[in-house]
């Protein structure tokens, strides 16, 4: 969610929204003196939340990548070969995209390539 250009995680907002609600129905009076803190801490308990969901997804589909163990590693290994050769094809249709775009600049006068 955005809010004035800046990421604001909903769960800070509803966790903050219901700690002041608390603290109104206990203090009123506290609730002044909180409210600034809480606007304040809206950034940072946003920007760990998020750092923390992320983190979390890199974590949980790292050993993913290095094999489960579960006996489809020739599955996976198969996989892994089929994808170099597409990668292998790639860079070599790029290498010759690159090699042709040179040999067509070396034909140029100079003052064209300019």
């Amino acid at each position: 969610m955005k809010i004035g250009g800046f990421c604001i995680d909903r769960r800070v907002l509803i966790g903050l929204a219901v700690l002041a609600l608390g603290v109104f129905l206990f203090d009123p009076g506290l609730l002044r003196t909180i409210l600034p803190l809480m606007l304040i801490a809206i950034c940072p308990l946003s920007m760990l939340l998020m750092m923390r969901s992320m983190g979390g997804h890199q974590s949980s589909q790292a050993p993913a990548a290095k094999g489960s163990g579960t006996g489809n590693d020739q599955a996976d290994v198969s996989s892994l070969r089929r994808e170099l050769a597409e990668l292998s094809a790639k860079q070599a249709w790029i290498s010759a995209q690159i090699n042709d775009i040179e040999a067509s600049q070396a034909l140029l006068p100079k003052s064209a390539q300019d």
